[in-house]
């Protein structure tokens, strides 16, 4: 009976120190069991959602770029007809400075002829 005495001390340190991994145990298992519903509820919704926030950016700017690409074709056919209508501008307001300056010197000859005829 010498021995009971002994093992109750002992005994007792083993089942505090059992109590104290037992409630380890479960608080461990509790944290786990909730980062799992957290990662569930928000962090893979929220995940899914910038996955499709990323998808409809890049189609966003696909079809931006496709914009743009077409806008630089029209706004090169339109400088190139602006060149075309500028050349023809110049060439007709050349053609009606010499046709003004030929009426001009027909009109200065027949003054001059009206002049020595008069004369």
């Amino acid at each position: 009976m010498d021995n009971a005495p002994e093992s109750v001390p002992h005994l007792s340190w083993l089942i505090n120190q059992g109590l104290a991994v037992a409630l380890l145990l479960l608080f461990l298992w509790a944290s786990w069991r909730a980062i799992a519903w957290i990662g569930t509820s928000f962090l893979i919704p929220l995940r899914d959602g910038v996955l499709k926030h990323l998808n409809d950016v890049g189609q966003s700017l696909a079809s931006l770029a496709g914009c743009l690409r077409d806008l630089g074709a029209e706004t090169k056919e339109i400088n190139e007809r602006t060149k075309r209508i500028e050349a023809d501008l110049e060439s007709s307001r050349a053609q009606c400075l010499a046709q003004a300056s030929q009426s001009h010197f027909r009109g200065a000859e027949s003054s001059v002829e009206n002049a020595k005829s008069h004369s």
